[in-house]
């Protein structure tokens, strides 16, 4: 085996600078394979190495970023789905979470004192298609005629003139979202947002194992997933740029995620006990049972996706009786921590293998997450927050929620549930609502949801105003013409 695995070490380090580390990292890849597994990934890098290279010499991806692309598609090819050892897997003990809500008011002044030691980075990668927007996600409008970003600056904003600090914006972009996120940041004045672009990896023709080719050269890349945030950090120069300005920690979170703010508490556990890694988790509830989750494997903390369970134990994994909470994709992290674990070899996280369907044929994306960065850090912690912490918009189902009168924005501008309802209501709508224009086209005003436990919608009803919706509602409109509702309320079933 171990002949086996010199024989692709050494194909590999014809096209990439093979450290000790990065040679010890393939073989942790290729420790499970077979013989004839061997035998057909030695064969397709053979024939398809050179090609991926050569298509990456186009784009501006460092060394690091070559090998990482490299691991993963060795990965996919030994094992696309490694499933983790049941066996391995245990929820943390209580006794080893933080909760925000447990921590004295110490903790939050150390954190307002060290304001200006953190800094505020969105992953600004995604597009808006799964709601029907052909650019960026963070373009569309969320409250008023504010969108992500502008309510995003504006809460930082906030925060540095009530506490008197500087606290800076940094955007990561992909090559999607890069150019109206550089025409948003020209409009607002100011030197305290910096962006950078993530590298790219080629997609994979998943019938051929080749590059996959199409007329719009465009489509034949994609970004690797926000698991790339740290290396593109360091590749860009604005880490150093950080640590030389005095900033110690950075605080990293989907910028659909408004929720997402800079906390005291938070910034005060970072400094108080060093941390140099700090996963914030909400507690799980029936609407996140896919969701991942902090677990031990061996005793090492780390992030569990549905993907990696054995089958027989997804029942298991969905039981928010054990596993408790669910990782909401927001991280602290010490920035010299991260410099040095990036210096000492790129960082080892898991495949993601996304699936895609382009020019109706079936291609690969190789990704990662910056959640399962907690394996590559010494003094990391798990807290869990509330739910407030954690408003994603996925689907015009969030939207609605956070356009209600259930949420309004409070001084710091960020969006606060009314203090009457301990939870948000499920919201259902059919594909009538599925883009934000047929959104906005049935919404024309948004109705009072206050008193709302639950909403399903099917068919194509309208909002306009003075709507009030009560307890558990209910609307078919089965009729081919839409159901105009206005000055009403509605009870129940309707």
């Amino acid at each position: 085996m171990s002949k086996n695995m010199d024989e692709i070490i050494k194909l590999c380090s014809i096209h990439v600078n093979l450290s000790e580390s990065c040679k010890q990292s393939l073989k942790r890849v290729l420790q499970s394979a077979t013989e004839s597994q061997f035998k057909l990934v030695f064969s397709r890098l053979e024939n398809t190495l050179q090609k991926f290279m050569s298509k990456l010499v186009v784009k501006p991806i460092s060394e690091a970023q070559k090998f990482t692309f490299i691991r993963l598609y060795i990965n996919y090819l030994v094992d696309p789905i490694r499933k983790l050892s049941w066996k391995a897997i245990e929820a943390p003990n209580k006794d080893s979470l933080l909760f925000l809500e447990s921590l004295p008011n110490e903790i939050k002044q150390i954190g307002q004192d060290n304001l200006n030691k953190v800094a505020i980075l969105k992953v600004n990668g995604g597009l808006g298609t799964s709601m029907g927007c052909n650019g960026p996600k963070a373009m569309i409008t969320v409250a008023g005629s504010k969108n992500f970003l502008d309510i995003t600056f504006s809460q930082i904003q906030a925060v540095n003139s009530t506490f008197n600090c500087k606290i800076p914006l940094i955007l990561m972009n992909s090559f999607n979202t890069s150019g109206e996120t550089s025409e948003w940041v020209a409009c607002q004045n100011s030197t305290d947002i910096y962006t950078y672009e993530q590298e790219v990896f080629p997609r994979i023709d998943k019938n051929s194992g080749l590059p996959f080719e199409t007329s719009e050269e465009e489509s034949e890349w994609n970004p690797p997933g926000h698991g790339s945030v740290y290396q593109a950090l360091y590749d860009s120069g604005l880490l150093d740029k950080l640590i030389e300005s005095g900033k110690e920690i950075i605080f990293i979170s989907n910028v659909d995620n408004l929720g997402a703010v800079v906390d005291r508490s938070l910034l005060g556990v970072m400094i108080s006990d060093k941390k140099d890694f700090l996963i914030e988790t909400a507690p799980k509830t029936k609407m996140d049972v896919k969701g991942g989750t902090i677990v031990t494997n061996n005793g090492r903390l780390t992030l569990l996706e549905r993907a990696q369970v054995p089958d027989a134990h997804i029942n298991e994994f969905e039981d928010i009786n054990k596993f408790t909470i669910f990782n909401t994709n927001s991280l602290w992290i010490n920035l010299k921590a991260l410099k040095k674990s990036l210096e000492k070899s790129p960082m080892e996280l898991p495949l993601i293998v996304n699936p895609k369907t382009v020019d109706n044929k079936s291609i690969i994306q190789l990704e990662t997450a910056m959640g399962a960065a907690i394996e590559n850090f010494k003094n990391v912690g798990v807290i869990v927050v509330g739910r407030d912490r954690f408003l994603p918009v996925k689907k015009t189902n969030d939207l609605l929620l956070l356009q209600s009168s259930l949420f309004s924005l409070d001084s710091l501008n960020i969006p606060r549930l009314d203090p009457s309802r301990t939870a948000v209501p499920m919201v259902s709508l059919d594909d009538h609502y599925k883009t934000v224009h047929d959104f906005n086209t049935r919404f024309k005003a948004i109705p009072n949801m206050l008193d709302c436990n639950s909403l399903s919608i099917e068919g194509d009803v309208r909002f306009e105003e003075n709507v009030t919706l009560v307890g558990d509602v209910k609307i078919i409109n089965t009729d081919s013409s839409p159901l105009i509702i206005k000055n009403e309320t509605l009870k129940g079933t309707s």
